[in-house]
């Protein structure tokens, strides 16, 4: 299988590659990485060009063309006899206020990857990964730039995707490699976890692990995040919206990518989120299957839903049956 394997910056897809590599190991899988960028600053060392990390996108469009051709010519030359090829690489930068391509078609038309990927993270976190990285630092992006950038790279990598009429999986850079396998090498169907989040307790919280951990059985599940920015960070309004945006399409992303959503309310709390995200489900033809906490139901719940059960012990049974 060849992975085209994108993200911005430190979004933390190194993490989750090296936990999804070793599972391959385990699962008797060999496997073989690229990572496009290193490979084309050796290609420049080799030539006697002294790039400056930082000053890559500096550098002129066909010097920068020529390096990334001359990184794809190397990985369609070599005997490619891995069970799991991964090629690390980004699809799109976001460079002075504006896109910048990072792909090359002619060679992803001759590569064929089996499936692309694209890695994310809150980007209050990547932000603070670039400015304590000695190659970036601080000044290179702002926030708000890094988080078009990460939209920019998802939509860009969707269309490689499209173009090639391949599946684009879209991953937060904490998934659980042991779900990210599944996801690309198990026959499961794909699950969207929704579940209150901003006022769950901490007992709801344990109930929710634990019911994950029983359902992942059965399905590979995708979970939504939450938006948490350090409160020493003052950001304003213009940002906040932008990335409380981005949280909000992102998920509704993850829906559309999976095959059915199960909804798990193991206490009664009012949640807009989840109630969205039913909505959004039920519009696009996704089966919905709640797991509701009380007998007692409202009418547009069951409107909805296409089944509610009433203890996870129902919904694994059902579970059993379709997956």
């Amino acid at each position: 299988m060849k992975i085209f394997f994108t993200g911005v910056a430190k979004s933390g897809r190194d993490k989750l590659q090296e936990g999804f590599l070793e599972i391959c190991k385990k699962n008797g899988k060999t496997t073989r990485v690229f990572n496009i960028g290193d490979m084309m600053f050796e290609k420049a060392k080799n030539i006697g060009l002294n790039i400056e990390f930082a000053k890559i996108l500096e550098i002129p469009e066909s010097t920068l063309k020529s390096l990334r051709s001359a990184a794809f010519e190397e990985i369609i030359n070599s005997k490619l006899k891995e069970d799991v090829i991964l090629i690390n690489s980004h699809s799109s930068f976001w460079w002075k206020n504006g896109p910048m391509h990072a792909f090359e078609l002619h060679y992803l038309n001759l590569l064929k990857p089996d499936v692309y990927v694209t890695v994310v993270d809150d980007p209050t976190k990547i932000i603070k990964r670039i400015e304590e990285d000695k190659h970036w630092g601080k000044g290179v992006i702002s926030l708000e730039e890094l988080a078009i950038w990460q939209e920019l790279e998802i939509y860009t990598t969707e269309i490689l995707a499209e173009l090639q009429g391949k599946k684009h999986y879209v991953v937060y850079s904490f998934f659980d490699p042991k779900y990210f396998y599944d996801l690309l090498f198990s026959k499961k169907k794909i699950a969207y976890i929704s579940f209150p989040i901003t006022h769950i307790s901490k007992q709801s919280k344990q109930k929710l692990e634990e019911f994950l951990k029983e359902v992942s059985k059965f399905v590979t599940p995708i979970i939504p995040a939450e938006l948490k920015p350090s409160k020493k960070e003052k950001l304003n309004k213009k940002i906040i919206a932008l990335l409380n945006n981005q949280l909000v399409r992102r998920d509704f992303r993850f829906i559309k990518q999976s095959d059915f959503v199960i909804v798990y309310l193991p206490e009664l709390i009012y949640s807009s989120g989840v109630d969205a995200e039913i909505n959004y489900a039920h519009s696009i033809n996704k089966k919905v299957f709640i797991v509701f906490p009380k007998k007692k139901v409202s009418p547009f719940s069951k409107y909805y839903a296409d089944k509610i059960f009433y203890s996870t012990k129902e919904l694994i049974k059902q579970l059993g049956a379709v997956c």
